[in-house]
């Protein structure tokens, strides 16, 4: 059985910021964004071990034609996501979260 996926109120946030961000620049934009953001994270959902090790135990999956990357952590039977992370802005800024 696969895992189900929880949101960190913040990474839903900062998806919504995003897509609002791309929706502003092209209604395509946003949805090809959405449907990346959704492939990620049915990557994850599929196999979360086969991501890169992040900080702290978390892991990241990169969002395939966006400069994102899913950040995420397994317990058990969940799969928390932590951050939808700007690559290239305050890299580990999402830390604080795991507290």
């Amino acid at each position: 059985m696969a895992p189900r996926i929880e949101w960190d109120k913040a990474a839903t946030a900062e998806l919504a910021e995003a897509i609002d961000w791309y929706r502003e620049h092209s209604q395509r934009a946003a949805l090809n964004f959405v449907a990346a953001i959704s492939r990620s994270i049915a990557a994850v959902v599929a196999d979360p071990n086969r991501f890169q090790r992040a900080l702290h135990g978390c892991r990241q999956c990169r969002v395939s034609r966006y400069p994102y990357t899913v950040i995420f952590h397994e317990e058990s039977d969940v799969v928390m996501v932590v951050a939808i992370a700007h690559a290239k802005r305050r890299l580990g800024y999402w830390t604080r979260r795991l507290s």
